[in-house]
């Protein structure tokens, strides 16, 4: 930009006409000021001289000029640059998942919107009745009606993530308390515990000694927890779900769920960094099952299996087969 100012105004600088008009001036002057009778190389001596002294003048005069145009560019450029960071810091002011809660990664850096909001009400609304006063739908609720009041997102916009990866609640029955869990995009965002009446009868209730099998996939996250979740693993905690629980329904939103999911994900994702790893999905496991039971050396041998069939490979050391095989040994040790 500054080359091409400085260009065009030296072209329209006098250049090529200054030296003729300068020789038209000093002829005149020099028959104004000396005799016709003189000899002609003295008026063309003085000629030359005039116009040389006076082309000097023009070009200091255009240098000159050269030098304020310059300095007045770099000052405006030098004013602009302020504004132009401030417009870069200010580029996505909405509101996003990281400023809510306590959430990482891809997750953390995109904006809550009204269907995020809502799908996460409707699940509260399922399991627990109704919209917990307070609770993480509406801290998305008000969070998305700012961004959406702000011109930031549209009524009907979702989130990619919480869209694909699904939003969930789980209620986890224990004697004693009940243990709600809320997640999205397979990220917890918010869990609570509630006191419940504890029944009379214990014979269903776990023993304390016993290492359940919620808990041994809770091992799993903290051995290999960086591990990005892959269909072998998604198996094998699908087999764990149905031991624990007794049924061979999956729960929509629950553990299997959520590890089929982050398999499928990863599966198609090209970034590793990106990929779902299994501390996401096992964290806080206990709380994502409907029930839990000790683990046993039956259900240790059907986890296996389900691992060994589709990952030809072996068993993953440390993996969820293993954790489960440990503490059903640990359980038999002390005669659960």
């Amino acid at each position: 930009m500054k080359t091409q100012m400085l260009d065009g105004y030296e072209k329209n600088m006098p250049r090529s006409i200054s030296i003729p008009l300068l020789w038209m001036a000093g002829v005149t002057l020099c028959h104004v000021y000396f005799p016709f009778h003189l000899l002609t190389s003295v008026k063309a001596i003085y000629i030359l001289i005039f116009c040389k002294v006076h082309a000097t003048i023009l070009h200091t005069i255009q240098y000159k000029l050269e030098a304020t145009l310059l300095v007045k560019i770099m000052s405006q450029e030098q004013q602009r640059r302020p504004q132009e960071c401030g417009h870069a810091h200010q580029q996505d002011p909405s509101i996003k998942y990281g400023d809510v809660f306590n959430v990482s990664g891809e997750l953390a850096q995109k904006p809550v919107k009204p269907e995020d909001a809502a799908m996460m009400q409707s699940a509260e609304t399922r399991v627990l009745g109704k919209t917990q006063p307070g609770g993480v739908a509406a801290a998305m609720q008000s969070a998305a009606t700012l961004n959406e009041q702000a011109g930031l997102v549209g009524h009907r916009d979702v989130n990619e993530v919480a869209g694909d990866r699904g939003v969930t609640v789980t209620e986890t029955q224990v004697p004693g308390r009940r243990i709600v869990t809320e997640s999205v995009g397979g990220q917890v965002v918010g869990q609570y515990v509630e006191a419940t009446p504890v029944p009379s009868s214990r014979a269903s209730a776990v023993r304390e000694s016993a290492i359940t099998i919620g808990e041994a996939l809770e091992a799993t996250a903290q051995t290999v927890g960086s591990k990005p979740v892959e269909q072998s693993d998604a198996a094998a905690i699908q087999a764990a779900e149905v031991r624990a629980t007794g049924s061979n329904v999956i729960q929509p939103g629950g553990l299997a769920a959520m590890a089929q999911s982050a398999a499928s994900f990863n599966a198609e994702c090209q970034n590793s960094q990106d990929k779902i790893k299994l501390a996401d999905v096992l964290t806080g496991a206990t709380a994502k099952l409907p029930a839990d039971k000790a683990a046993t050396a039956l259900d240790a041998e059907g986890v296996a299996s389900a691992e060994a069939r589709n990952n030809p490979g072996g068993a993953t050391p440390g993996g969820v087969a293993a954790s489960v095989a440990a503490a059903a040994r640990l359980n038999q040790n002390v005669n659960v």
